[in-house]
């Protein structure tokens, strides 16, 4: 079972930072709401390599209700691709969900 505390470890040991220049971060994590994914997803940012990260830099992080939206199968599977559409292109797509489904991390 993967959890955010194996996340930290493996970004710690690893040094994911090094490896993993992406350029958007999503966290939606099994059992989460946006609340606990904030307050967990705020540990990983103790870790000098994350502020490394291209993702980070240029603002691209965010936080799901993966609670809600993104861990179960089932009607919401729509809803969950209108949240990514949001995070992806902002600029094209709003329904409603920043806030409530996702918001920008940090």
């Amino acid at each position: 079972h993967f959890t955010l505390d194996r996340a930290l470890e493996t970004f710690r040991h690893v040094k994911c930072a090094r490896y993993i220049q992406q350029a958007l971060i999503i966290f939606m994590p099994c059992g989460f709401d946006l609340n606990r994914t904030r307050t967990e997803a705020m540990q990983i940012t103790k870790y000098a390599e994350w502020a490394n990260l291209q993702a980070v830099k240029t603002g691209q992080v965010y936080i799901t209700d993966g609670n809600s939206y993104f861990n179960r199968p089932g009607p919401r599977l729509v809803d969950s691709l209108e949240i990514l559409a949001e995070i992806l292109h902002p600029e094209i797509f709003n329904f409603g969900y920043r806030g409530k489904g996702w918001q920008v991390f940090l």
